[in-house]
């Protein structure tokens, strides 16, 4: 599978191009948030079949409720909130708070045709394809 339009955090792609480019062309620093946000993130995973872009982001602990998705041209925004228990004692590596994470989509992206659910903490998004990017036959005429 190639991956030359995965989602990429907006900040990497200002970093290495100046620009927003498509999902993917820096999948290895996939992870993490927009510099003007949390430093925190939630861990994910991305891939593309013939129809979409797919996102799932692991969100352990976050109501629906407390998560919202918001599109702008195509950078996909998606903020979640997770509270702290009060507690006495011990210690707590988890993130906690408002956590807001930026992805650029690709030119080829429908933002028009964005779906999301949520199912045992994973957060699952589903971005269409625009039909000049889904694969298709080409006949082959006689000569």
């Amino acid at each position: 599978m190639t991956m030359n339009h995965c989602a990429v955090p907006a900040s990497v792609a200002a970093r290495a191009y100046g620009y927003a480019p498509t999902l993917g062309q820096l999948f290895s620093e996939f992870l993490g948030s927009d510099d003007a946000t949390s430093k925190a993130a939630f861990p994910m995973a991305n891939w593309q079949d013939e129809t979409a872009y797919v996102l799932e982001l692991d969100v352990p602990g976050v109501k629906m409720d407390d998560i919202s998705l918001e599109v702008k041209e195509r950078d996909l925004t998606v903020t979640a909130k997770r509270e702290r228990a009060e507690r006495t004692g011990g210690s707590d590596g988890r993130s906690f708070g408002q956590i807001v994470q930026r992805f650029v989509l690709p030119q080829t992206a429908d933002t028009g045709k964005i779906e999301a659910s949520l199912s045992h903490g994973v957060l699952t998004i589903r971005v269409a394809k625009q039909d000049e990017a889904k694969p298709r036959k080409i006949a082959i005429a006689a000569a």
